[in-house]
């Protein structure tokens, strides 16, 4: 360990990107991850349309409530990586907004024209995610357990219960 050290303390430094580079490199990863939180949430999403013609049964019929927990099983799993997903994905869009906001400021700075075009595409997107990630997380707040019995009271408990 102690070798280690030493080679480490000795090795050549190498001088580190602008910070302006680091956050925009940092801001087109969290872009990318964005678009692949939306991609598994959508195919989580067609899990749920299966659902969507009893809900409106629930809560009356009996016989809708043994469908309801047969679906909960199906959709336990899909609803449970939807809502994590979408907590996730409003995570990144909160640390998105501070890359861009540092971003933004350096740019005008430097009257970087170009750099503040590709920002607001970016931040235009990152409005329509956060609607979307605040509706998905609304929708599957009933999932935001991996108990069967917890999920199946939630939807009980609401008035329209949460599907796709």
């Amino acid at each position: 360990m102690v070798r280690w050290w030493r080679r480490w303390g000795k090795r050549k430094r190498r001088r580190a990107g602008s910070s302006v580079e680091m956050d925009r490199e940092s801001l087109e990863r969290a872009f990318r991850r964005l678009g692949e939180i939306a991609e598994e949430i959508a195919a989580s999403g067609r899990v749920f349309e299966a659902v969507g013609a009893q809900r409106r049964r629930w809560s009356t019929d009996q016989g809708a409530r043994d469908a309801l927990s047969a679906s909960v099983n199906r959709l336990l799993v899909p609803g449970f990586a939807a809502h994590t997903l979408a907590q996730e994905g409003t995570a990144l869009v909160r640390l998105m907004d501070l890359r861009l906001s540092a971003l933004r400021s350096a740019y005008e700075a430097s009257d970087d024209r170009r750099g503040l075009t590709w920002l607001d595409k970016i931040e235009a997107s990152l409005k329509e995610s956060e609607s979307l990630l605040r509706g998905t997380l609304k929708e599957t707040t009933a999932y935001s357990s991996l108990s069967a019995e917890r999920v199946l009271a939630s939807l009980l408990r609401s008035d329209e219960p949460p599907v796709g």
